[in-house]
């Protein structure tokens, strides 16, 4: 029984938040989205500095290696900064990394521009990240995730940036002159990072390290209830997973090992399940649900 309630805590304690990867060399590409329209300008309602709620704010990371980072973060009741999920992530973010990086390698060096790694955001930030991103690239400029795969949400951004926005410069390059993701963008000013700077309170955090990943807290586990049948049920359950494994240590004796497969759970139904919810006391006994060693062979005449 202390081994199957082990295995039941070490079940429950299997889930845990996978931190995102940090910048390498095996860059992700952004994930197709499937329920999108495929074609036209950008149709949502662009946020913009003085739409973030009181307790956001907008998080700036500059990495020594040419790797730019604009985040949502925002403040919980203990004081500390969290990451916000976007569309379909569980973070906020729009990330861009220098095509000199040695993670490019020598495939993007003659751009000379800031390319686009990973970016989600909730409905309607994302064009604020980019516009931030934009103004940290400065003359350097930003172009889109060279990948092959950018997200509908993201190719409205950019088709907006070239056919609306007169602030924003593009330059194309490669055979095709009118896509839009071979072209780099440029913004001449700072206005998204002003408006942080002088919104009451500030909106802008500077800072060199990502946020915190959040950390997973153990549960405890819940007191068993034998009075409960559903708790039983799991427990046989996961004595029957537990013997799958087992029988790789057992003999190759069908009967044998199908014996041994199902003996507690068969000994859990047979004297398990009583109406006695006592655990100690006169006369009683806890039971056990294991099973008994098997005689020696040509024990008893066999």
């Amino acid at each position: 029984m202390k081994l199957l309630f082990e295995n039941w805590r070490k079940y429950l304690n299997e889930f845990a938040i996978a931190p995102y990867s940090h910048l390498n060399r095996n860059i992700k590409p952004q994930k197709p989205e499937e329920d999108e329209d495929e074609d036209g300008l950008l149709k949502e309602a662009a946020k913009d500095v003085d739409d973030l709620p009181e307790n956001w704010f907008v998080k700036i990371v500059r990495a020594e290696d040419k790797n730019i980072r604009v985040e949502l973060v925002q403040l919980d009741i203990q004081g500390r900064f969290q990451r916000i999920p976007g569309r379909k992530d569980p973070f906020s973010v729009v990330q861009a990394v220098h095509s000199d990086h040695p993670s490019y390698g020598e495939e993007y060096s003659d751009l000379n521009t800031y390319i686009i790694q990973k970016s989600s955001a909730p409905v309607g930030y994302g064009p604020l990240l980019y516009d931030i991103i934009l103004e940290l690239a400065g003359d350097d400029g930003v172009t889109p995730d060279q990948s092959g795969i950018v997200s509908n949400y993201a190719r409205n951004v950019w088709d907006y940036y070239d056919k609306v926005r007169s602030d924003v410069s593009s330059q194309p390059f490669g055979e095709n002159e009118n896509d839009i993701l071979k072209k780099i963008y440029k913004k001449g000013t700072q206005e998204k990072i002003n408006k942080l700077k002088n919104a009451i309170p500030p909106k802008l955090i500077e800072d060199d390290t990502p946020t915190e990943e959040p950390k997973f807290v153990e549960a405890e586990p819940a007191p068993f209830d034998p009075s409960r049948p559903e708790k039983w049920d799991f427990l046989e359950d996961l004595d029957e997973n537990i013997a799958e494994k087992d029988l790789k240590n057992v003999s190759n004796e069908d009967f044998q090992a199908g014996v041994m497969k199902k003996h507690t759970k068969m000994k859990i139904r047979l004297i398990g399940k009583g109406g006695n919810t006592k655990k100690e006391g006169p006369g009683i006994q806890k039971p056990s649900f294991k099973r008994s060693k098997s005689s020696p062979g040509g024990f008893g005449g066999a």
